[in-house]
């Protein structure tokens, strides 16, 4: 989730990701799901409440600013304080943990020098685990571009930015992630755009909880911008999420069905 200069103590601030409440059993997704977000199922998806990440993050998760709104959810960063911080965000998380597939989201991301809107999958020491990710993410500086990145043990530096060709926050689009052993690949619109096969360093093993969440940072003006709120909540809308677990993957083994 961030860039290589702020790799430092990234392992104890991602640590607390998934919330200090958050009870530590763990659960896989076996199964594929199509969830059109028109009510969160709480059997699937924890909403982040009552905490921050700390460090470079500039606001504290709030259920109330998880909204229906169109056709699936409205995730709305805005400027009231939470958890010791001046501003509130948004974040979905499931509780259950997925392993290599194809983790597909459509969404529109927030327009704003600062922010970040993203899907991503992630797990890390808070669930007993080493720190390995998978990421799409929009800066609201730039939404003609995404941002693609890995981790494997707490080591990212992988970023890669893809020229969209069209403004993401104008539209939804489809986004996705092809996770499998020996490579990451990452669609628009069913196009491919990127890939990795581990030549950068090795491909994350993990399986991790799949997340949508917007925020807005501090300190990390070199990345993201320095951010100003607008005099209006900022909104990163997601339609549909959906997961396809393959055939490979290491969490399900052979209750994993195509």
């Amino acid at each position: 989730m961030v860039r290589t200069d702020l790799s430092a103590g990234l392992v104890a601030l991602m640590a607390i990701l998934a919330g200090p409440g958050e009870a530590l059993a763990r659960q896989t997704i076996c199964q594929p799901f199509v969830d059109q977000l028109e009510e969160l199922d709480g059997e699937r998806w924890l909403i982040s409440e009552g905490w921050s990440n700390g460090g470079m993050f500039n606001a504290g998760w709030s259920k109330d600013n998880v909204r229906r709104e169109g056709r699936g959810i409205a995730l709305v960063l805005d400027d009231q304080p939470s958890s010791g911080r001046p501003f509130r965000a948004a974040e979905i998380q499931s509780r259950g943990f997925a392993g290599y597939g194809r983790f597909d989201v459509r969404m529109k991301p927030a327009r704003g020098i600062g922010t970040v809107s993203s899907f991503f999958v992630y797990t890390g020491p808070h669930h007993g685990d080493p720190m390995d990710e998978l990421d799409i993410e929009f800066l609201g500086k730039d939404t003609t571009r995404m941002q693609v990145n890995y981790f494997t043990n707490g080591k990212g530096g992988k970023e890669t930015m893809i020229e969209l060709g069209f403004d993401a926050a104008d539209s939804f689009n489809d986004y996705a992630i092809e996770w499998r052993p020996d490579a990451i690949r990452w669609f628009v619109n069913g196009r491919q755009v990127h890939e990795e096969r581990g030549a950068r360093g090795p491909l994350p093993v993990m399986p991790g909880k799949i997340i949508a969440n917007i925020w807005n940072g501090t300190g990390v003006d070199r990345w993201l911008g320095r951010f100003e709120y607008p005099g209006e909540p900022l909104k990163a809308l997601y339609e549909w999420i959906s997961y396809t677990p393959f055939e490979s993957n290491q969490a399900c083994g052979e209750k994993t069905k195509k």
